[in-house]
């Protein structure tokens, strides 16, 4: 079982990988490959990030009205995943490079052209917004060391009806992030 203090530190990791990777395979790229749809029922590279950062601004503004209500603790202590964010993270991370659960999307989260007709969405615009979410990101996990990360809940999408640990919320997100730059990656090879 591994501690809090070396999740905040694969958090981080995985925080900077994800950076470098889209940088990697998205930046380059024209405003016509990013929002091209592999099929007619499939995101573009494009939609899969405004999906993702249409749920990040969720997810950080929950995470910082949570901060306040963390406790301190001077120890190192077990990181150990709530029954609900245990199975949400597994359900969300891609395997060996595979989108095994395929998942409905909230409406509030769609991409804007799937929720209003002939609606137009700039590529380049959704990469610094992801850029900053990871920015924030990595400003909560260096905010919350010293804290124990699994002493209070956030709201999912869902509403108050499912509730994660900020710990687990942080590793989710971190997963999802995952799998939707998996699925953008993807778009862009047709």
């Amino acid at each position: 079982m591994k501690t809090q203090n070396q999740i905040l530190q694969e958090l981080k990791e995985h925080i900077a990988s994800q950076k470098k990777q889209v940088e990697e395979a998205f930046y380059y790229q024209s405003e016509e490959q990013l929002t091209a749809k592999p099929s007619k029922n499939s995101w573009s590279a494009s939609q899969c990030f405004e999906h993702l950062n249409l749920c990040n601004e969720h997810y950080i503004r929950e995470i910082k009205k949570a901060l306040p209500q963390l406790k301190p603790t001077t120890k190192d202590l077990k990181f150990k995943s709530g029954f609900i964010g245990a199975y949400m993270i597994k359900s969300m991370r891609p395997v060996e490079g595979i989108i095994k659960n395929k998942m409905k999307t909230f409406t509030k989260v769609k991409p804007l052209a799937e929720r209003e007709k002939g609606a137009i969405v700039k590529a380049q615009p959704l990469f610094t917004d992801f850029y900053a979410d990871l920015d924030e990101f990595n400003k909560i996990v260096s905010d919350i060391e010293g804290k124990d990360i699994q002493s209070a809940k956030v709201n999912s999408l869902i509403g108050n009806l499912v509730r994660f640990k900020v710990g687990d919320a942080l590793v989710f997100m971190i997963a999802h992030n995952e799998r939707h730059i998996l699925q953008a990656t993807q778009a862009l090879k047709g």
